[in-house]
C-alpha cells in the first residue's frame, strides 16, 4: 500500500476539507487520481480526473453521458461508460488511483492506493465536471468537408472539435476528383437502376449528396427521409441505399418499423445512441404513422432517446440519415411532406447488369470508396466555389435542402428539376384509396391479369389472395359489404370520369351486362375495371 502523509497540523479524525485541497494544490498527489470522500469533494476529484483525461481524446461527453468510441466489426460506434467500467478506465492514464485514509497510529490523513468503487464511479460520472471532457456529437467513417472562413476544409482521422465534435474513424482520406469527372462517376453508379421517371433519377442523385451536405454543416435545416419505393420485390430499392451508405464507408443499420416503447422504438433509439449515421427501416408495410419518427425528422437538434428500462440520453438529430424501403405503403401527409420519394421499377428478366472486376456494384463501391467519396466532395466543392447557389423552388417542406440539391442536379448534372413528379406521389401515398389502387395495379400485373375486365368480385378475390387490405373501416366482412366497399372506393377515384392513370398504368372503368342470378332471363348492369400499361409517350405526372 502506497501511503503519503498530507498533514502535520491536525490529529483529529476529520481534517478540514480546505487543508486537504490546499495541500494537493501545492503539489502533493499531483500524479494521483484522488477519489471523493474523507474531505476530498466530488467536485474537486471530478475536476482533476476529467481535466486530465480530456486531452487524451479517449472519453467524450455526449448528450449528458460519458462515452467512448469502440470498434464493432469494421465500424466505429459510441458506447456509454458504466460505473463498473469507469472503475478500471481511470487506471489507464498513468495516475495512481486512491483516496484519503486516516493512518491508524498517527490519526493523520494519508493518500492510499485503492481501487475505485462503483459508488465513487457513479458520483464522478454524475458530476457536472464530467462535461469538461471533449464534446462529441457524431462518428463518421469517412472524411467530412466543412467550410471555415469561407474556404473548404477537410476533417480527417481522429477527434475534430468542429460541428459539435466529430470522431473520424477512417484513417485513409478521400481522393481529389474534379467535379466534371465526379458527375460522370456518380451518374454511372445509377445506370443499372430502372427509375420510374427522370425526376426519380434526380432525387436519387440528391440522395447521394445529401449526407455530405448535412454532416458537413452545409444544410442547417432538416433533411427528408430517403424513401425507396419499388413496384416489385428484388427491384433494387434496398440495394440502392446500401450503395449510398457504402460511398461513406458505412452500411445501413436496419431498425424495425417503430411503433412505441417496448414495441419497436427501442431498436431505433439504440441505433441513434450508438451513433450509427445511416438508419434504415426496410420493407415497411401498412400505414406509417409514427409521432416518434416525425418528431425526429423535424427536431433539427437535440432529441431525447430512451429505452424500455433506461434512458440513453440526447442525440443530435442532424448527424443521421434515415432511409425507408417499401413495395407499397401508406403514410400521413406530414410524413410524405418530409420525404424524398424515389421510385424504382424492376428490370426486365433479360436485362444484363454491368459487371465489375470486384463482382457487383456494391463490392466495386466498397473497393473504391475513397474515390467515390472524393467524387461527392468534389461536387460539393464546385457548388461552394460557385457561391453555394440555390433555386427558388418551394415544392418541398424542407426548402433549404430542396433548393440546394435542385440547383446542383440541374446545373452540375444537367438533370430535370428535383421535385418533378414528386407532388403526385405525396398525394398518392397519403391517400388510403390511391395507395390501395397502386397495390391492386401491382397485384394485377403480378398475376397476369392486365387487359382483362375485372369486376368488384374479381378484385376482392385478388385482394384476399395478395393480402391487400381495403382502405377505411371494414368491420363488416361479408362478401357483399366488401364488394360494395370496392365499388365505393373506385367511385371516389374515378369521379365523373372513366379513366385514370396510376404509376405508369391506365385504369378504365366500363359496364357490361350479365344475367341476373335470381332471374336469368333479365340482364343487370355490372361495372368492370381494366388495367393496362400506359403508352410510352404518356407524360410524367407533375
Amino acid at each position: 500500500v502506497l501511503e503519503m502523509e498530507v498533514s502535520n497540523e491536525s490529529r483529529e479524525t476529520h481534517l478540514k476539507a480546505e487543508n486537504a485541497i490546499n495541500i494537493r494544490k501545492k503539489g502533493i498527489g499531483i500524479h494521483w487520481f484522488i477519489l471523493p470522500g474523507n474531505n476530498m469533494t466530488i467536485t474537486e476529484s471530478a475536476h482533476t480526473i476529467f481535466s486530465t483525461i480530456a486531452p487524451t481524446d479517449t472519453l467524450f461527453w455526449r448528450g449528458g453521458r460519458v462515452v467512448e468510441v469502440i470498434r464493432n466489426g469494421d465500424k466505429a460506434e459510441f458506447k456509454i461508460i458504466t460505473e463498473n467500467e469507469f472503475c478500471s478506465r481511470i487506471e489507464k492514464y498513468g495516475h495512481t488511483v486512491g483516496g484519503y485514509v486516516i493512518h491508524p497510529s498517527t490519526q493523520q490523513y494519508t493518500l492510499s492506493q485503492k481501487a475505485c468503487t462503483r459508488e465513487a464511479a457513479a458520483r464522478l460520472l454524475a458530476a457536472a465536471e464530467a462535461s469538461e471532457l471533449p464534446k462529441i456529437s457524431a462518428i463518421s467513417n469517412c472524411d467530412l468537408l466543412i467550410e471555415e472562413n469561407g474556404h473548404p476544409k477537410i476533417l480527417s482521422y481522429g477527434y475534430n472539435p468542429e460541428l459539435g465534435g466529430v470522431y473520424i474513424s477512417q484513417q485513409n482520406g478521400a481522393k481529389e476528383v474534379g467535379w466534371e469527372e465526379a458527375v460522370e462517376a456518380i451518374k454511372s453508379i445509377l445506370l443499372d437502376f430502372n427509375f420510374q421517371s427522370e425526376g426519380d433519377q434526380s432525387r436519387a442523385i440528391a440522395s447521394i449528396l445529401t449526407p455530405a451536405l448535412r454532416f458537413g454543416g452545409h444544410i442547417s435545416g432538416s433533411i427528408p427521409v430517403d424513401v425507396a419505393e419499388a413496384n416489385e420485390s428484388q427491384s433494387g430499392k434496398t440495394y440502392r441505399q446500401k450503395v449510398l451508405a457504402a460511398i461513406y464507408g458505412e452500411a445501413p443499420e436496419v431498425a424495425t418499423q417503430i411503433k412505441g416503447v417496448g414495441g419497436g422504438d427501442e431498436p431505433f433509439f439504440n441505433a441513434l445512441y450508438r451513433g450509427r449515421p445511416f438508419i434504415q427501416f426496410d420493407n415497411c408495410r401498412g400505414k406509417i404513422d409514427s409521432p416518434t419518427l416525425e418528431a425526429f425528422i423535424t427536431a433539427n437538434g437535440q432529441f431525447g432517446t430512451r429505452g424500455a428500462y433506461r434512458k440513453w440520453g440526447a442525440v443530435d438529430s442532424r448527424k443521421f440519415y434515415l432511409m425507408l424501403t417499401s413495395n407499397g405503403f401508406e403514410a400521413t401527409r406530414d410524413f410524405c411532406n418530409r420525404s424524398n420519394i424515389i421510385r424504382i421499377k424492376k428490370q426486365p428478366k433479360q436485362y444484363q447488369y454491368k459487371q465489375y472486376d470486384e463482382g457487383d456494384l456494391l463490392e466495386h463501391i466498397r473497393t473504391h470508396q475513397f474515390y467515390y467519396l472524393g467524387c461527392v466532395l468534389g461536387i460539393i466543392k464546385e457548388w461552394m466555389a460557385r457561391g453555394k447557389q440555390k433555386t427558388s423552388d418551394t415544392r418541398h417542406d424542407f426548402r433549404e435542402w430542396n433548393q440546394i440539391c435542385d440547383w446542383i442536379v440541374q446545373n452540375l448534372f444537367g438533370c430535370v428539376p428535383l421535385m418533378e413528379g414528386h407532388q403526385k406521389m405525396k398525394v398518392r401515398i397519403s391517400s388510403p384509396n390511391e395507395s390501395w389502387l397502386r397495390n391492386v395495379v401491382l397485384a394485377v400485373t403480378a398475376t397476369d391479369q392486365l387487359d382483362k375486365q375485372l369486376s368488384a368480385s374479381a378484385l376482392l378475390e385478388l385482394c384476399d389472395q395478395e393480402e391487400i387490405d381495403l382502405p377505411g373501416n371494414t368491420e363488416n366482412r361479408s362478401e357483399t359489404a366488401l364488394k360494395k366497399k370496392i365499388g365505393a372506393v373506385m367511385a371516389k377515384l374515378f369521379g365523373d370520369g372513366n379513366e385514370l392513370e396510376c404509376e405508369g398504368f391506365i385504369v378504365k372503368r366500363g359496364v357490361i351486362y350479365t344475367p341476373r342470378l335470381d332471374r336469368p332471363s333479365e340482364q343487370m348492369e355490372l361495372k368492370v375495371y381494366e388495367f393496362s400499361h400506359a403508352p410510352p409517350n404518356t407524360p410524367a405526372p407533375q
